[in-house]
C-alpha cells in the first residue's frame, strides 16, 4: 500500500514538473508540449502493457490499467471540459468579440462545415463507420482547440484584429459544436434514424437552456463577488458555483459545457457589466484572484488530461501483441487490402489531417482574406486540443452508454477505440503540423515586414 501511494505521488509530481518544463520550452522555442505529455501516457500505458520495445512492468500495468482509466474517463473528461470552457469565457473580452465577430464567423462557419464533411467522408469510405457516427466524429475533430493555438496566437507577429479573430473563432467552435453534437447524439439515442425536427429541437433546447443558466448564474455570482471582498477561498467557492451551474443545467436538459462557457464569459466581463448597470467597480481584486488561481487549475487539468489520453490509447493488439483488433473496413480497392489493420486506421488519420489543412487554407485564401490580406495568417494555426479530446469521448460518457445495453450502446460500442485513438492521433498530428506551418508563416511575415520597411525607406529618400 505504501509503495502504491509513493508511486502515485511520484507520478503526480512527475506530470506537474514535466508540464511546467515543457510549457516553458514552448514559450521560448514554440515547440509544443502536447506530444511529450502524450508520450508519457503512451509509455506508462499501451507500450508498457503490450511489451513494445522491451518495456514492461507488471506494477505499472496494474497501476495504469486501461479499463480502469476508461471507467473514470466520463468524470475526468467532463471536469476537463468544464474547466477549459470556463477558462475560455474568462479570457474573452465582449468588446473584442463585438468588433471581430463578423469576420470570425465568416471564416469559421465554412471552415467547420467543410472540415466536418471531409472527416465524415473519410470515416465512411476509408474506415467503414456508419454515416451518423462519421458526422459525430467529424464534429468532434473539427474543433480548433485553445491548448496550443491560444499560446501561439499570442506569440505570432500578427495585427491585433487578426489575433482577435483567432480567439473568437475558438469560442465559436465551442458554442456551435457542442449543441450540434448533442443534437446528433439525440438522433443516435432514437435508433440512428435521421430526423430534422428532432435535431433542430435538441439544438434549440440545449442552446436556450444553457445560455439561460450560464447568464443567470454569472450575474448572480457577480453580485455575490461584490460581497466577498477580502474573504478567503474566493476561487474555490467560484469553482463550486461553476460545478453547481453545470449540474443544474444538465438536469434541466441543457449542455453543462455551454453553461460553463457563458458563466465564464459573464464573470470575465464583470467590470463592463457593472458599468452598464451604473455600479462602481469593486471586485477587481477578487476577480484577479479568480483568474490567477484558475490558470493554475487549468494547467494542472490540462497536463494530466494529455497523459491520461496516452494511457487509454489502444495499439489494436491483444496482451501478447499478436491479434489485430482494429474495427476499420473499406469497400474500395486497394484500401480493402488493409481491412482490420492499423495501416488502414493510420491512412484514415492522414487523410483527415490533409482535409483539415486543405479546407482551412482554401477558406482562408478565398473567403477570410478577401478585402483583408492580413487574415491570410489565419490558415497557419489549426491544432486540436483538450476540447477535441473531450468531445470525441463525450458520446461514451452518457448514461445510455454506461448502462451497457440498448440501441445507443449497440450502435457506438464497436467504435469506441476508434473515437479515442482518432482523437489522440489527430491532436498529435495537428499540433506538430501547426508548429511547422507557424514556423514558415513567421518567416513569410518577416519577409513581408522587411520588404515593407525597404519600400518605406525608399519612399522617404
Amino acid at each position: 500500500m505504501a509503495t502504491s501511494v509513493s508511486v502515485t505521488f511520484f507520478f503526480v509530481a512527475l506530470v506537474i514538473l514535466v508540464g511546467f518544463i515543457t510549457s516553458r520550452i514552448f514559450q521560448t522555442t514554440r515547440l509544443p508540449d502536447v506530444p511529450l505529455l502524450l508520450s508519457i501516457g503512451l509509455i506508462l500505458g499501451p507500450l508498457n502493457r503490450e511489451r513494445i520495445g522491451g518495456l514492461h512492468s507488471e506494477f505499472l500495468a496494474d497501476a495504469f490499467n486501461e479499463e480502469t482509466f476508461r471507467a473514470i474517463a466520463p468524470f475526468f473528461s467532463q471536469l476537463a471540459l468544464i474547466v477549459i470552457l470556463f477558462d475560455s469565457g474568462l479570457k474573452l473580452d465582449l468588446e473584442h468579440v463585438a468588433k471581430g465577430f463578423r469576420p470570425a464567423f465568416i471564416h469559421t462557419l465554412p471552415t467547420m462545415t467543410l472540415t466536418v464533411v471531409g472527416i465524415s467522408l473519410v470515416a465512411v469510405y476509408v474506415w467503414g463507420l456508419p454515416p451518423l457516427l462519421s458526422v459525430i466524429l467529424g464534429v468532434a475533430l473539427s474543433n480548433v482547440g485553445q491548448t496550443v493555438s491560444a499560446l501561439l496566437v499570442r506569440e505570432i507577429n500578427i495585427p491585433p484584429a487578426t489575433r482577435s479573430v483567432y480567439f473568437i473563432e475558438m469560442a465559436i467552435y465551442d458554442v456551435i459544436s457542442i449543441p450540434i453534437l448533442v443534437g446528433l447524439l439525440e438522433i443516435a439515442k432514437a435508433g440512428g434514424h435521421p430526423s430534422v425536427a428532432l435535431f433542430a429541437e435538441s439544438i434549440a433546447r440545449v442552446a436556450s437552456v444553457s445560455v439561460m443558466f450560464g447568464l443567470v448564474g454569472g450575474l448572480i455570482w457577480i453580485w455575490v463577488l461584490l460581497r466577498l471582498e477580502n474573504y478567503p477561498y474566493t476561487y474555490m467557492v467560484t469553482l463550486a458555483t461553476l460545478l453547481l451551474v453545470y449540474s443544474l443545467n444538465s438536469f434541466a436538459g441543457g449542455s453543462g459545457a455551454i453553461a460553463a462557457l457563458v458563466f465564464g464569459l459573464v464573470i470575465g466581463n464583470r467590470n463592463s457589466i457593472l458599468k452598464l448597470a451604473g455600479k462602481q467597480v469593486r471586485i477587481l481584486q477578487e476577480g484577479e484572484k479568480v483568474h490567477s488561481f484558475h490558470d493554475e487549475i487549468t494547467f494542472f487539468i490540462r497536463s494530466f488530461f494529455f497523459v491520461f489520453l496516452g494511457i487509454i490509447f489502444s495499439t489494436g493488439r491483444d496482451a501478447q501483441g499478436e491479434r489485430v483488433v482494429w474495427n476499420v473496413r473499406s469497400e474500395f480497392w486497394p484500401l480493402s487490402q488493409a481491412n482490420g489493420t492499423a495501416t488502414l486506421f493510420l491512412v484514415g488519420c492522414g487523410l483527415m489531417l490533409a482535409a483539415i489543412v486543405a479546407f482551412r487554407y482554401l477558406v482562408v485564401r478565398y473567403v477570410s482574406s478577401r478585402g483583408n490580406p492580413d487574415h491570410i495568417s489565419l490558415w497557419a494555426i489549426y491544432s486540436r486540443g483538450l476540447g477535441t479530446a473531450v468531445l470525441a469521448t463525450f458520446p461514451f460518457t452518457l448514461p445510455e452508454y454506461i448502462r451497457g445495453a440498448g440501441p445507443y450502446f449497440e450502435l457506438l460500442r464497436p467504435y469506441e477505440p476508434i473515437f479515442f485513438n482518432a482523437a489522440l492521433l489527430i491532436i498529435l498530428l495537428t499540433v506538430v503540423g501547426t508548429a511547422i506551418t507557424v514556423f514558415y508563416e513567421e518567416k513569410r511575415l518577416r519577409r513581408v515586414a522587411r520588404t515593407q520597411g525597404g519600400r518605406q525607406t525608399s519612399a522617404k529618400e
